[in-house]
């Protein structure tokens, strides 16, 4: 069996192309103000135009759900993909317990 490349939603298969029944990521900017809701993309094509990052944010957080059938369970990741290097740890931490993830 040959899979496609980490990241597309083809699957290779006998008998053809299995595509993934959902993929769907957004980021997501944390602010002093809260969560700030940036670009989205489904089966990695932007959708609609890129949002650039809110100002004064201290982190990035890309959210990520897959579904690999109709029959299947979501996968649902978090992964922070940027953090001001200048933003206090402590002060990430208060902010995520005052406002937990979307």
């Amino acid at each position: 069996m040959r899979v496609a490349p980490k990241g597309s939603p083809r699957r290779y298969a006998l008998g053809g192309i299995q595509m993934a029944a959902d993929d769907y990521e957004v980021e997501y900017h944390l602010t002093e103000e809260g969560w700030v809701k940036g670009s989205s993309w489904f089966f990695n094509q932007l959708q609609g135009e890129a949002v650039p990052r809110a100002k004064g944010t201290l982190e990035t957080w890309l959210y990520h759900e897959r579904q690999s059938s109709t029959y299947s369970r979501s996968d649902i990741t978090w992964e922070r993909t940027w953090r001001d290097p200048d933003a206090d740890e402590n002060h990430i931490k208060d902010l995520h317990r005052k406002f937990p993830k979307p």
